[in-house]
């Protein structure tokens, strides 16, 4: 899944995996989330303002990356 929302909040983000060699991992539809990602960036509708990137490491275990994130909240 590529859009996440954080539980509890109306913050969301875009989730991007890659192996070890730097190829992304298609979501579990075969679609890109960096593509997606992209997509939202460039909409002029989006109003999107500011852009966080964060990595986690391509070693780390990816459900715990998805914990980490989902505990963020900006601007609180």
């Amino acid at each position: 899944m590529a859009l996440r929302r954080i539980p509890g909040t109306d913050q969301q983000y875009h989730l991007i995996a890659y192996d070890k060699h730097g190829d992304e991992i298609a979501d579990a539809d075969g679609s890109s989330a960096r593509e997606a990602a992209l997509a939202e960036l460039a909409s002029p509708a989006a109003g999107i303002t500011d852009v966080f990137v964060i990595s986690h490491g391509w070693q780390g275990d990816y459900e715990d990356a998805i914990r980490q994130y989902d505990r963020w909240e900006i601007g609180r």
